[in-house]
C-alpha cells in the first residue's frame, strides 16, 4: 500500500532539511507543571534585557573593517544574537544595511523570550486593502546579510507570556519571528543594490498562543518562525524550519506561516522547507484565518523556488473566509501582468512558484467559505496579483467539511480571483475531498475558478465555482513504485563466502509515461533491518531514516543496480560469512530529474511497513526457504530442481542445482565452520558430495 509519508523530495537545496530530526520544545505554563514534567517553565524575561555588549571575540558593532563579506561579524552565543536584535531595534530605518553577520555555532534561545530582529509591527498596524502593504507604526528594518553557516537555532518559542491581559502583543515584539521586517535597497532604476538576506540556517521552535489578538485587518502581527515580512530585495535561502504551532485567536483575524508572514515586490524564497504541524483554531470567532505552510500572504510579486512543505495544517473557522495553502495562503497585489503577455517566472505583479512540493496534509473545518489549495489557497483579489505555477507537486491529503458559495478547493489552487493563472507541468498524487454531501457542485480538480472573465491556462471562465484541471496538469496514481515481497539468494560457487540477497521492484507505468521526457533512474537500497527500525522510531518518516543510516549499516554500501529510464530495478548485498544471519530490508526508489538546470529532482521510495516479515530477509532464512522448496524428481537434468521459475513469496530466482542445495545447507547451519578456509574448501566438499 502506498504511503505518501514515505515519499520525499531530494535536491541539493534540501539536503539539510532531510537530515534534520524533528524536535519539539514544549514549555509548561506553571512552575508546578514544569517540575512534574521535568522541563523548565516558559520564559518570562526578554532577550533584549540579556543581550551581550559585543559580537564574538569582543568585536563591537561599528568596529572598523568588520561587517564585510570577508570579515563578517561573528555570532557564537544567544546573547550575541540578541545583541544584533538590540542594535537594529534601537533605531529607525536601515540600521545595518549591507553588513554581514554569520553564526559560528548552534544557538539555544529557550532561556528568554525572543524579540525579533527588526521588529516593525505594533498593535496599531493596519492593512491597506489596496494591496500596497502593511502600514507600520515603526519601521525597523534588517537590510543586512545573515548567514547561519549551516548551524541550528533552537528554542525559538512564542507563548502566552508574551501577551497582555487582552491577548495583544506588546510593542516590544511587533510580530513574531526570528526577524521582523526584511528589506533591501534599490537604485533609481529599481535594481537591487543591497539584498536583505537570511540563509543557511535551521530553526527549531514552537508557538503556543491561546487568546491571541492581532488587532489588524487581515494582517498585523503574523506568527512565523523566520520573518514577519520580506519586502523588495529580500532573499530567504536554504532556511529549514521545524515547528509546532498551536494558535487560538480571539476576535481578530490571524496570519500564520512557517517561514514568512508577508512577502512582496519580488521577495524570494529559495531552497527552503518547513516540517511539523501548524494548527489554528478560530472556530469561536467569525474572523478570517490565513494560514500557509511557507508564506501567509504575498503582495505585488513573489518568487518561491525549490521549496517543500512537510508540515500538516489544521484550520478551524466559525463561518468566515478561511484561506489555507500548503505553500502560500493568499497571493494578492495592486497590479497584474500586461494583457496578451505570456506569464514568465519572476515577472512583476506575478506570484511565481517553481519546483516546489507540498507533502503536508491540509484539514479545514469551516462553516463559511473555504479557499484551500495544495499550493495556494486563494490566488489574487479583484483581478490583481496573477499566479504562475511551474513544476509543482502535491502529495498532501486535502479535506474540507464545507466549501461555501464563495469558496473553492483545488489540488493546486483553491480559488482563483486574480485575472490570470498559468500552470505548467503540475501534478497531484491525491484528490481533494469535500465531506459535505450537499455540495453537489464540487469536483476534485486543480483549481476552482471564481468566474467573471477569469483565465486559467488560456481558458476563460464566466460562472462562479467552475472546477478545472488544465491539460498540462494531471492527477497521478499514488502507486509509484512496488517492491516485490521477499528476496532471492545469489551464490557464485567459486565465491561462496560472498552470498548475496537480491531484491527487485517495479515502477508504475503511468509515472514513466508522464515523465518520459525527463531523466528517470531506478534503484534499490538494502539496509539492515535493525538500524532502519531505530531510525524510523527516531524520525517517523522513511526518507530521514535512510539518510540517517550510517555507511556501515548499508552492507558494504550494498551494490545498487541503477537502470536509467527503466521500469525495473534490483539490488544485491554482498555478505561475508559472518553476516549470514543479519536481516535486511529492501527500499526501492525512482528518481525523476524534474529540472536539470535547477538541480531539482524528486525521489519516490517504495512503501515499507515495519513488522512485515516478508520484507525482512537474511541469507540464513532465505536459504532455509530455498532448501525447503526443493522437489525430488525422477526425471530432469537435476535430481533436485524446483519446478517453477517464479514465486510470489520470493520474487524471481534461478533453478536450484545439487551444488546450490549443498550451499543452502551450509548457510542454514548456526555456524559456517563447514566453509573451511574459504571458497576452495566448500568447492572440494561440494565435489565430494557430487561424486558420492
Amino acid at each position: 500500500m502506498y504511503m505518501k509519508k514515505r515519499t520525499r523530495i531530494l535536491s541539493v537545496f534540501l539536503t539539510v532539511a532531510i537530515l534534520i530530526t524533528s524536535m519539539v520544545i514544549v514549555f509548561p505554563t506553571t512552575a508546578e507543571e514544569a517540575g512534574a514534567a521535568g522541563t523548565k517553565p516558559a520564559p518570562t524575561e526578554l532577550w533584549s534585557e540579556h543581550h551581550a555588549q559585543s559580537f564574538a571575540n569582543g568585536i563591537r558593532y561599528g568596529t572598523d573593517g568588520y561587517g564585510t563579506a570577508r570579515k563578517p561579524y561573528e555570532i557564537s552565543t544567544a546573547e550575541e544574537l540578541a545583541y544584533l536584535a538590540w542594535i537594529v531595534n534601537k533605531g529607525e530605518g536601515n540600521a545595518v544595511t549591507g553588513k554581514y553577520f554569520v553564526l559560528t555555532a548552534d544557538i539555544d534561545l529557550s532561556d528568554y523570550i525572543w524579540v525579533p530582529i527588526a521588529k516593525s509591527y505594533t498593535a496599531d498596524a493596519k492593512w491597506d486593502f489596496e494591496g500596497n502593504g502593511v502600514k507600520e507604526a515603526r519601521r525597523n528594518t534588517f537590510s543586512g546579510i545573515f548567514d547561519g553557516g549551516g548551524h541550528t537555532i533552537t528554542g525559538l518559542t512564542f507563548n502566552s507570556n508574551m501577551l497582555d491581559a487582552n491577548g495583544y502583543l506588546g510593542a516590544e515584539f511587533g510580530g513574531l519571528g526570528l526577524f521582523g521586517r526584511l528589506a533591501g535597497t534599490k537604485d533609481s532604476e529599481g535594481r537591487a543594490t543591497v539584498t536583505a538576506t537570511v540563509k543557511n540556517v535551521s530553526i527549531v521552535g514552537s508557538a503556543d498562543l491561546a487568546g491571541y489578538r492581532s488587532s489588524s485587518s487581515q494582517f498585523g502581527a503574523p506568527v512565523t518562525m523566520v520573518a514577519t515580512a520580506a519586502y523588495d530585495c529580500s532573499l530567504i535561502e536554504n532556511v529549514h524550519v521545524t515547528t509546532d504551532m498551536n494558535i487560538v485567536p480571539q476576535a481578530d483575524e490571524i496570519a500564520v506561516a512557517g517561514i514568512v508572514g508577508y512577502a512582496t515586490n519580488m521577495a524570494t524564497l529559495s531552497g527552503c522547507s518547513v516540517s511539523g504541524t501548524i494548527t489554528v483554531d478560530a472556530a469561536t470567532y467569525n474572523k478570517m484565518p490565513a494560514v500557509g505552510g511557507l508564506v501567509c500572504r504575498s503582495g505585488n510579486s513573489l518568487l518561491i523556488q525549490n521549496c517543500v512543505n512537510n508540515a500538516n495544517i489544521v484550520v478551524k473557522a466559525k463561518g468566515s473566509n478561511a484561506y489555507v495553502g500548503g505553500i502560500c495562503a493568499k497571493t494578492q497585489g495592486s497590479a497584474y501582468a500586461a494583457e496578451g503577455v505570456e506569464l514568465t517566472v519572476g515577472m512583476d505583479a506575478v506570484a511565481s512558484i517553481v519546483n516546489t512540493v507540498n507533502y503536508g496534509d491540509i484539514t479545514v473545518e469551516n462553516k463559511g467559505n473555504s479557499r484551500v489549495g495544495g499550493i495556494i489557497g486563494n490566488a489574487g483579489r479583484g483581478l490583481k496579483g496573477d499566479a504562475l505555477l511551474v513544476n509543482c507537486f502535491n502529495f498532501g491529503d486535502i479535506s474540507v467539511n464545507y466549501i461555501g458559495a464563495n469558496g473553492g478547493v483545488g489540488a493546486m489552487i483553491g480559488l482563483q480571483e486574480t485575472r490570470r493563472v498559468q500552470m505548467t507541468d503540475c501534478y497531484s498524487f491525491t484528490k481533494p475531498v469535500c465531506t459535505d454531501e450537499t455540495d453537489t457542485s464540487f469536483i476534485p480538480a486543480f483549481i476552482c475558478n471564481a468566474g467573471g472573465l477569469k483565465e486559467t491556462n488560456g481558458k476563460i471562465f464566466y460562472s462562479m465555482r467552475e472546477y478545472y484541471t488544465p491539460t498540462e496538469c494531471r492527477f497521478l496514481s499514488p502507486d509509484v513504485i512496488e517492491t516485490y515481497d521477499g528476496a532471492a539468494l545469489r551464490i557464485n560457487p567459486s565465491k561462496v563466502e560472498s552470498a548475496s540477497l537480491r531484491f527487485e521492484s517495479k515502477v508504475g507505468g503511468q509515472l514513466l509515461e508522464v515523465m518520459k521526457d525527463k531523466t528517470v533512474v531506478c534503484g534499490t537500497l538494502a539496509i539492515k533491518a535493525s538500524d532502519l527500525n531505530a531510525a524510523l522510531e527516531a524520525n517517523s518518516n522513511l526518507n530521514v531514516a535512510i539518510a540517517n543510516v550510517s555507511g556501515d549499516s548499508i552492507s558494504e554500501l550494498a551494490v545498487v543496480d541503477q537502470k536509467p529510464n527503466g521500469a525495473f530495478s534490483s539490488v544485491y548485498t554482498n555478505l561475508k560469512e559472518d553476516k549470514h544471519a543479519i536481516e535486511y530490508v529492501a527500499i526501492s526508489y525512482v528518481t525523476i530529474v524534474v529540472d536539470e538546470d535547477a538541480d531539482f529532482s524528486l525521489t519516490f521510495y517504495s512503501d515499507y511497513e515495519r513488522g512485515d516479515a516478508a520484507r525482512v530477509i537474511s541469507v540464513k532464512s532465505i536459504a532455509e526457504v530455498y532448501y525447503g522448496m526443493r522437489q525430488d524428481m525422477k526425471d530432469g537434468v537435476y535430481k533436485n530442481e524446483v519446478g517453477t521459475a517464479y514465486s510470489q513469496q520470493l520474487g524471481k530466482y534461478s533453478l536450484f542445482t545439487d551444488e546450490q542445495l549443498e550451499i543452502f545447507k551450509l548457510y542454514m547451519s548456526a555456524e559456517l565452520e563447514d566453509l573451511g578456509n574459504g571458497s576452495n574448501g566448500l568447492e572440494e566438499e561440494v565435489d565430494e558430495n557430487q561424486n558420492s
